[in-house]
C-alpha cells in the first residue's frame, strides 16, 4: 500500500455510500464502490474488468480501463520492463483473459 500512496495521480478512498444509479445494476460490492467513488470524485478513469460494471460506468459517463489496459500503459510509459509476465500472473490468480485479447495487448505493449 505504501508504494501505491507514493504515486501522485493515485488517491486511495475509503468505502462509502453506493450511488443509487449503481445499486440498480446489482454489481459486486467492489465494482459498486469503484464506480460510486469515481462518480463522486469525478475521476478521469476507473479500473474495471467486469463487463457489466464497465457498462454501468459508461452509462454514467465514467471512462474505464481494464487491468490489461493498465499493464499495457505501464509498459508504454516505461514503468515496467515487460507486460507478458504480469499478464500471465493475472491469469494465474484468476482473471479470465481470452487469448485474442492477450495477444492484442501484447502487440500494443510491443511484445509481439
Amino acid at each position: 500500500m505504501e508504494f501505491l500512496e507514493t504515486l501522485s495521480p493515485l488517491q486511495i478512498e475509503p468505502n462509502g455510500e453506493v450511488c443509487p444509479e449503481v445499486l440498480a445494476w446489482a454489481l459486486g460490492s467492489g465494482e459498486s464502490q469503484v464506480i460510486s467513488i469515481a462518480a463522486r470524485l469525478g475521476v478521469a478513469r476507473a479500473v474495471l474488468d467486469d463487463l457489466e460494471a464497465r457498462r454501468c460506468a459508461k452509462s454514467m459517463n465514467i471512462r474505464v480501463i481494464g487491468s490489461l489496459g493498465v499493464v499495457v500503459k505501464a509498459k508504454q510509459m516505461g514503468l515496467i520492463p515487460k507486460a507478458k509476465p504480469i499478464i500471465e500472473r493475472l491469469r494465474l490468480v484468476g482473471l479470465y483473459l481470452n487469448d485474442a485479447i492477450v495477444n492484442r495487448a501484447l502487440e500494443q505493449a510491443g511484445e509481439k
